[in-house]
């Protein structure tokens, strides 16, 4: 709308001067300087009430050399994104929803890998990942919609080697692995009764995450 006015207010100004035919080059100019002078002095109210919405699919922040900081954007599958990057141009943080109708933010390194990772699982669950340098998952949080929390320790090959639970009913267990992911032992208490670590030989391996 104010963009809208000071298109008004410049046509104006050039229809004036458009219509000053007859008029001596003193007149033309005082009524040239008249008009000019109404339109700087709507600006004010042009460009000073705040604006209700700005719409654009892209946002940058920019430094003082014009390299992209910050940037809120529409991705492909249009879902918005927001990516800030360091003083060398890497993404350090990226947060938005995604196809699958989950949210994220990741956090990165300087060489671009992501080493920590908050995502909402479609189903309301929440989930903290930790990686190492190449990515592979290293350690998990996990919030269930059973109401479980859950806490899991993966080796580098991608295996869970320690896994703990305290779940709904107030009972907490521990599970340890081997390097092949199957159950050596396990460590259960409950509300009212402790169970002793225990070797268990049929136990199935745990799930493995990368």
């Amino acid at each position: 709308m104010r963009f809208k006015t000071l298109v008004v207010l410049l046509v104006g100004v050039a229809a004036l001067a458009a219509c000053t035919g007859g008029l001596d080059e003193s007149q033309v100019d005082e009524r040239v300087d008249s008009a000019i002078t109404t339109a700087i002095a709507g600006l004010p109210t042009i460009f000073n009430s705040p604006l209700s919405a700005v719409r654009a699919q892209s946002f940058e922040a920019i430094d003082a050399d014009g390299n992209i900081r910050a940037q809120i954007a529409v991705t492909e599958d249009g879902n918005g994104r927001m990516f800030l990057f360091d003083s060398n141009g890497a993404i350090r943080a990226a947060l938005g929803p995604t196809a699958d109708g989950s949210s994220f933010v990741d956090l990165t390194d300087p060489s671009g890998v992501t080493r920590g990772r908050l995502v909402v699982n479609p189903d309301g669950q929440p989930e903290v990942r930790l990686f190492d340098e190449q990515g592979g998952t290293r350690l998990g949080f996990s919030l269930l919609s059973t109401g479980a929390a859950t806490v899991s320790l993966t080796d580098e090959v991608g295996v869970i080697r320690a896994g703990f639970t305290l779940r709904d009913t107030g009972e907490v267990e521990l599970n340890l692995a081997n390097g092949a992911g199957a159950r050596q032992a396990l460590l259960c208490q409950g509300r009212r009764k402790n169970v002793p670590l225990r070797r268990s030989k049929s136990g199935p391996p745990p799930a493995t995450r990368r």
